[in-house]
């Protein structure tokens, strides 16, 4: 498989300020006070450890801003609803060669407009698919009375055959991505309409998968 880096860029507003500190320090200390010579890096350097310090510095896949803004936002709280566990890392591996299929789309025409809107929805439904894998996970963890009863024991291994599905469909979403990026940014090739497909029948799966999991929980309030 290949092997995607996506670099994290300063945010303008953080290096807009980190400048404008640099810049007003220096030149008060050049003008009437000299130990802003010696306190205006320390002043940058914190403006700068801040954003390292930002929850989407640590964690780029949390918070990616390669994606447009509506899938950005999914992403962001998708991975802030979700526990980790299988779920989140199965995200990941949609989300990481999604932020560079973006990044590359900006210095490159490459992937067109129609094929982009392709990999945005197929990240938005990727993103419901790990809400509805985390909540197959949580019904698989919370009800140990689950394993009881033959008809209880039949219900934990929907639910698991269930879990296994979504986390296939997740991993065929992310190989799509993955090879998309081989295909039409290193080696420049005509893009196949695999991810349009996969994002089509991935959200068919959710909706159904979905209402298994409401009629799951109803069952177990009983």
């Amino acid at each position: 498989m290949t092997a995607i880096a996506v670099r994290r860029p300063l945010p303008p507003n953080v290096s807009v300020l980190a400048v404008a500190v640099i810049v007003a320090g220096f030149t008060a200390a050049s003008v009437a006070a000299p130990v802003l010579w010696w306190i205006t890096p320390l002043v940058a350097s914190a403006v700068l450890l801040g954003w390292m310090r930002a929850p989407g510095f640590a964690d780029p896949d949390a918070d990616p801003p390669e994606l447009p803004p509506d899938a950005r936002r999914i992403v962001r709280e998708t991975f802030g609803a979700i526990a980790d566990g299988r779920s989140v890392d199965a995200l990941r591996g949609v989300v990481r060669p999604a932020r560079a299929l973006f990044a590359a789309a900006r210095t490159s025409d490459v992937l067109s407009p129609a094929l982009l809107r392709d990999c945005a929805e197929l990240v938005e439904v990727s993103c419901a698919t790990a809400i509805e894998l985390a909540r197959l996970e949580h019904l698989l963890a919370r009800d140990a009375s689950i394993a009881g009863a033959s008809d209880r024991r039949a219900l934990r291994d929907q639910l698991t055959e269930g879990s296994g599905l979504l986390r296939r469909r997740l991993g065929d979403a992310g190989d799509a991505m993955t090879k998309l990026y081989a295909q039409s940014v290193e080696r420049g090739s005509p893009p196949s309409d695999r991810v349009a497909e996969l994002a089509r029948d991935l959200s068919a799966e959710v909706s159904v998968r979905r209402r298994a999991n409401a009629e799951v929980e109803a069952l177990l309030r009983r």
